[in-house]
């Protein structure tokens, strides 16, 4: 565009563009026994983990339904099968770890973008202004 005049070659050139995109998996879950052994011990208690059988996540997006009023907790749409961490026995301290690697919450998955131009204007281009608009989340994932 060299040949398009001073303004339009100013608006036309010179754009940046960024992209920042984060891809992270979920963090180790971390669970604790809801048995309450009160003083003196006021620590954390861990629960029992049974990890025979399970794979990986049963919840599916797909078959998510929301909760209403006369179904508030739908027991299909759960994300960990039920035995897999377990209070222990009243009195014992539970053999859990406070986190073990197979158990992960929900990761995530993002991308950003960045788009950005300087105008130089004034004598001798000695004044700068920044135009810059930046996007996040550009593909709305949850």
């Amino acid at each position: 565009m060299a040949s398009a005049g001073r303004f339009a070659n100013a608006v036309a050139s010179g754009w940046r563009i960024s992209v920042l995109p984060l891809y992270a998996s979920g963090l180790p879950l971390r669970f604790y026994s809801s048995n309450y052994y009160g003083w003196p011990a006021w620590a954390a208690v861990w629960v029992n983990y049974n990890l025979s059988g399970y794979h990986n996540r049963l919840f599916d997006p797909s078959h998510y339904v929301l909760p209403t009023r006369d179904n508030p907790a739908p027991f299909q749409d759960r994300d960990l099968p039920a035995g897999v961490a377990v209070n222990p026995p009243f009195g014992q301290l539970g053999t859990g770890k406070p986190r073990i690697p197979q158990l992960r919450g929900f990761g995530t998955a993002s991308e950003n973008a960045g788009l950005m131009k300087d105008f130089l204007f004034g004598e001798d281009d000695r004044y700068r202004l920044s135009f810059r608009v930046e996007f996040y989340n550009l593909f709305n994932r949850h």
